[in-house]
């Protein structure tokens, strides 16, 4: 059976100060609500994966939108 334990204030703040040390992009801001860092800005929601670029401070695609298809009649990768 498992217990419901309840933290006590020292853990919480504990658990708070080592969020708040961890690390994150420069451009993100600490979000007390959340107890975490958030992007300035949400990431798009089309369903694709997205990452934080750090040099333009916004979110670019993870992967193309679809797999390369090799093209034969230009000997090289295509994206759909």
């Amino acid at each position: 059976m498992i217990e419901n334990i309840t933290p006590t204030a020292e853990q919480i703040a504990e658990a708070r100060e080592n969020a708040y040390n961890a690390f994150h992009p420069d451009a993100w801001i600490w979000d007390e609500e959340k107890v975490s860092w958030v992007a300035p800005i949400d990431p798009p929601s089309d369903g694709k994966p997205y990452i934080w670029d750090n040099t333009t401070h916004n979110w670019v695609s993870f992967y193309p939108p679809s797999p390369p298809v090799w093209d034969a009649e230009s000997n090289s990768w295509t994206y759909p």
